[in-house]
């Protein structure tokens, strides 16, 4: 049973890297890069508010947890000024329902945001053999619908034994 958890926390830091490796590589070539889930825009519930550690303006205290209040959100009620634009909050919507139809927020999300030269990109990073999840190419397919320009990067991440060395 531990090898088994093990080769999932190596795969998930396999991934990391695969996605630190394609930022910097990405920021070299002047896109802007954001994470896909956090605009980090202040006025967003889920961006601002879950950023800085404290709860959003109209919390209750007497709500159970704070974890609770902000699942208590429904896909309507996105904040109308979101900083990525309207477009934004309909991808969000539709990744909602995605998310309540496959039950799995990790595999109906994506890896970056990114801008360059007025055109935005979404874009999922794969590491190895990785494939898209089900949910992910839905997501993929609408956003492409709303004018995103959606990029798939395969990054090949290996380590060869090179030499063993009795010491």
């Amino acid at each position: 049973m531990d090898n088994i958890r093990i080769d999932k926390q190596i795969i998930r830091l396999i991934g990391d890297l695969g996605e630190n490796l394609v930022r910097q590589a990405l920021k070299r070539e002047h896109y802007n890069l954001e994470d896909f889930d956090r605009c980090d825009a202040k006025i967003c519930f889920r961006c601002g508010y879950s950023l800085e550690g404290r709860p959003p303006p109209n919390y209750n205290e007497s709500q159970t947890s704070l974890e609770q209040y902000m699942d208590s959100f429904s896909i309507f009620k996105y904040p109308d000024n979101c900083k990525r634009g309207e477009k934004w909050i309909k991808l969000m919507r539709y990744r909602d329902e995605l998310e309540s139809r496959y039950s799995s927020y990790r595999g109906s999300s994506l890896d970056f945001y990114a801008t360059k030269d007025d055109k935005e990109y979404l874009i999922e990073v794969k590491t190895n053999k990785g494939n898209l999840e089900k949910s992910q190419a839905k997501l993929i397919e609408y956003s492409k619908e709303l004018g995103y320009i959606p990029l798939l990067i395969n990054v090949r991440v290996a380590s060869k034994i090179t030499k063993i060395k009795e010491l």
